[in-house]
């Protein structure tokens, strides 16, 4: 079984539970901050074109990160790996805003390849693909002069690394540094680059704090450790947004 196919059996047997990954008060920290990071970026893209804007998430899972971008004036397109994941986007998704779902491998397929877009949101996706650089080349051609990409990558340089030792991961993970995002990100015609971390602790300790006092003690590191080495020095995930030329 290549990666890409392990990607899609892990994914299709997760669908209805990927939702509920989210739920703890750990795991919705770290959501309600990807959440404001993609509909911040949506924003500050929808007030410099004045108009509705075209977007196309890459890896769509149930839903979560599109129900923050269906809030917008929008035409959403979506693909994603598991064919079950997208069932289970359909039936608790509805909106005349969503244009177009398939199923697609970015790994080797550029979806939708007759459109371009304004905007490409791809929240823990690339990671699942050792030619991730290759699909942010390719990909980059998909979106439009004053487009806008959304992506996140684990950082190399981080608890990343010790959390994926400690769950021996099924799903192998590839990692980059800060200099690989912003050079690749020049390379396709990027500008207004910016790249913004969050979460320093190994995942697998959010998963693990179910109670208040975990919860609240967890808070309490993550601030602590912003405070003794800055905004982005070992944190375990890039947030990434540019516009395009």
């Amino acid at each position: 079984m290549n990666h890409s196919e392990k990607t899609q059996t892990f994914y299709n047997q997760e669908n209805k539970e990927y939702l509920r990954v989210w739920q703890s008060a750990a795991k919705k920290n770290i959501s309600n901050f990807e959440l404001f990071f993609v509909g911040n970026a949506l924003d500050e893209l929808a007030e410099r074109k004045k108009t509705k804007i075209s977007v196309l998430e890459i890896g769509v899972g149930p839903g979560r990160i599109a129900r923050e971008i269906l809030k917008r004036d929008v035409d959403y397109y979506g693909v994603d790996i598991a064919d079950k994941m997208l069932n289970e986007f359909r039936q608790s998704l509805a909106s005349n805003k969503i244009q177009k779902l398939e199923q697609c491998d970015v790994s080797d397929k550029t979806p939708f390849d007759e459109q371009t877009f304004d905007c490409l949101v791809a929240i823990r996706v690339f990671y699942y693909s050792a030619n991730w650089r290759d699909i942010v080349d390719r990909l980059a051609k998909k979106i439009n002069s004053g487009g806008k990409i959304i992506f996140t990558m684990p950082n190399a340089y981080s608890s990343a690394q010790m959390g994926k030792l400690l769950r021996n991961d099924f799903l192998t993970g590839h990692y980059c540094s800060y200099a690989d995002l912003r050079d690749l990100l020049r390379k396709n015609g990027f500008t207004n680059i910016k790249i913004r971390g969050f979460a320093r602790v190994p995942d697998v300790v959010y998963d693990l704090a179910k109670s208040k006092i975990a919860v609240s003690l967890l808070g309490f590191t993550e601030k602590a450790l912003t405070i003794l080495l800055g905004k982005k020095f070992l944190m375990r995930m890039f947030y990434v947004s540019a516009d395009k030329k």
